[in-house]
């Protein structure tokens, strides 16, 4: 119970460091590329959660956010990195999970007459929600050697992660001296080798 409270009490104190912080909200950078991703993947985990009833895995996603906007928060200085458009966006999100909050919030942001239950339900952006990178496991005989970090636009690239895998010191240190006899990768998944 006391951890939901001070969950919504960070989720407050938040929202509020961002209302009132000055300047215009950031339109560029990593820090904004990367609140920006999780807020449009949070709201994708919203959007097909919540219907379905998963309501812990909708808080658990909520709660990845607020690490990440509260990480953000910390750097950026007193300068502010959500637009009121994205403040709106996240009391429509939380809506469900923690009602009087939201109104809360939904009224400190538009100044809104009409409760944030009658508003629509927000899209995300399908394009936003994807991470910029990807970690792939490469598998060694079965146990996981070691990790790639890949590019999302490059995890088609079926020669260049292999050999990217085939490069990584963890993976050489199992594979020198011995003869691959499988090499496999999964787009986006995994890379497989089998060693003999």
């Amino acid at each position: 119970m006391m951890g939901i409270y001070r969950f919504l009490q960070r989720l407050q104190n938040t929202f509020d460091e961002e209302l009132s912080a000055v300047g215009e909200p950031v339109a560029t950078g990593t820090m904004y590329t990367g609140l920006q991703q999780k807020l449009h993947s949070t709201l994708e985990k919203m959007t097909t959660d919540v219907p379905l009833l998963k309501i812990n895995t909708a808080i658990a996603s909520l709660m990845e956010l607020l690490n990440t906007w509260e990480a953000e928060r910390r750097k950026a200085n007193g300068t502010r990195l959500l637009a009121d458009g994205d403040l709106s966006l996240i009391a429509r999100m939380i809506a469900p999970v923690a009602p009087f909050l939201a109104e809360e919030m939904w009224s400190h942001v538009l100044g809104a007459v009409d409760s944030v239950h009658l508003a629509s339900w927000p899209h995300f952006d399908k394009m936003l929600a994807k991470p910029a990178s990807v970690i792939i496991p490469v598998q060694i005989n079965g146990k996981v050697r070691a990790k790639l970090t890949v590019p999302q636009d490059q995890l088609i690239e079926h020669a260049s992660i292999l050999e990217q895998a085939l490069a990584h010191p963890d993976v050489q240190k199992y594979t020198e001296g011995k003869t691959i006899s499988k090499q496999l990768y999964i787009a986006g998944k995994i890379v497989s080798l089998a060693v003999n």
